[in-house]
């Protein structure tokens, strides 16, 4: 329902497909919980071609977007060296972890106070780009800026291309 376009597999396709050679990056699939789908490993044409099989595997079947446990996940397992670190967040909604609001309030509230925080302290920043205009922007504006990296709304392939070819 928030990202109409499917948006997801095309950017991430796009995304495998703009990454410099010899950098590393991994790709996590989140919603109730959160997954690898690609390991980290010096990008080259094989691991694109094995990345793009995997991005085939993207899916909507989600119930829930926790954007806490993604940012703990990738913090915990995602970053090693001492390069440049980004985090990309490609996400169609907004925090919401259970049927009770207070308990996504509380996790989007840890977010800002406690995640954000922490994300400067270990120097990620955070560029996001929210699939639809039902996102929760402000979220994303306070991620992006507050970690010294940016935001944009994306809701054409079209749209994705030009954002990737910025960053």
């Amino acid at each position: 329902q928030n990202d109409p376009q499917n948006l997801r597999v095309d950017a991430t396709q796009l995304l495998i497909n703009l990454l410099p050679d010899n950098t590393h990056a991994k790709f996590w699939l989140f919603a109730e919980k959160t997954t690898q789908l690609i390991q980290s490993d010096s990008i080259d044409s094989e691991w694109r071609k094995q990345a793009l099989l995997a991005s085939k595997s993207i899916h909507s079947r989600g119930i829930y977007t926790h954007i806490e446990e993604a940012i703990q996940t990738v913090m915990q397992n995602g970053f090693t060296g001492n390069g440049n670190k980004n985090l990309i967040l490609l996400t169609d909604g907004m925090v919401d972890i259970s049927k009770d609001i207070m308990v996504s309030a509380d996790s989007r509230e840890r977010i800002l106070t406690e995640w954000i925080p922490r994300l400067r302290q270990q120097n990620i920043k955070v560029q996001t780009i929210a699939l639809s205009g039902q996102a929760d922007k402000e979220l994303l504006d306070k991620l992006a800026f507050d970690s010294g990296g940016w935001t944009e709304t994306a809701e054409s392939a079209e749209q994705l291309q030009h954002l990737f070819l910025k960053m």
